[in-house]
Parts: structure tokens; sequence; C-alpha cells
């Protein structure tokens, strides 16, 4: 699923479950093995923030956890 959303066949990805697991993990390690480009996003992201770097950079590959 992750490569698919890489390569625009899908809109975006939602992974959940218990922490410690490796969603993060193997969704970055994956994206990084492809040599896809994308911005992580973290715990540190608000609504404005989020706002401004779309509106920056409309088209790209965003990684957004622990929200």
């Amino acid at each position: 699923m992750t490569e698919l959303v890489a390569i625009g066949k899908s809109t975006g990805l939602y992974c959940y479950g218990l922490g410690g697991i490796g969603k993060s993990f193997n969704i970055l390690q994956t994206l990084q093995d492809k040599g896809y480009k994308y911005q992580l996003l973290n715990t540190r992201l608000a609504a404005p923030g989020f706002a401004k770097t779309l509106e920056k950079q409309k088209k790209g590959l965003y990684v957004i956890e622990d929200t």
C-alpha cells in the first residue's frame, strides 16, 4: 500500500495499531528503499502549520505520524 500511495495510485493510507510494532518504521523504510522523496510531519503538527506546508508545496508525499 505504501508504494501505491507513493506512485499516485492511491490518495492516502491510514495505518493504526499498538505503539512500537513498526508502523512508521516500515512505511519510512519502504519509501527510503525505493528512493521516494517525502516529508515527515509528526506530533508537533498543528492545522495552521499543515495548511502552510500544503500551500507551499501542493504536490508531495507526506508522512504524518503520531498526531
